[in-house]
């Protein structure tokens, strides 16, 4: 089939690795998403106990906002440090350079997931907002 779209293994499309995959198979070499849910998992422990305690407190009505503030800045930071940082039993260590080796692909299942766990941050972050 000449001048078609045949890629090297001659079955269809070039199998070249798309941009988005190395990015999403680096992002889960790293645990970036581990570290993503187990914040917000603990930061919505903080914000419903914040929104139960605070009031009996005799806390000002600005209160909860500058925890709710404070979560919200923290997202950003603990997920840049959990793509630099590793923790392991020697300590917190750099996170090492991605190994030459044959690139393995994304299932499609963790691509969904990455997908469907982004897209539910997103949806909460616009109702909280």
């Amino acid at each position: 089939m000449e001048g078609g779209l045949t890629g090297e293994d001659g079955h269809g499309v070039n199998r070249e690795e798309h941009p988005a995959g190395a990015v999403l198979r680096e992002i889960n070499r790293r645990r970036v998403g581990r570290v993503a849910l187990a914040y917000l998992a603990v930061a919505y422990a903080v914000l419903e106990g914040a929104g139960a305690f605070l009031p009996g407190l005799g806390a000002p009505g600005w209160a909860f906002r500058a925890v709710l503030g404070t979560v919200t800045m923290g997202f950003p930071l603990a997920t840049v440090l959990a793509w630099d940082l590793d923790i392991t039993s020697r300590g917190i260590v750099r996170t090492p350079d991605e190994p030459q080796g044959p690139a393995e692909e994304l299932p499609v299942w963790r691509w969904a997931l990455f997908v469907g766990f982004w897209l539910v941050v997103g949806i909460t972050i616009r109702i909280v907002a």
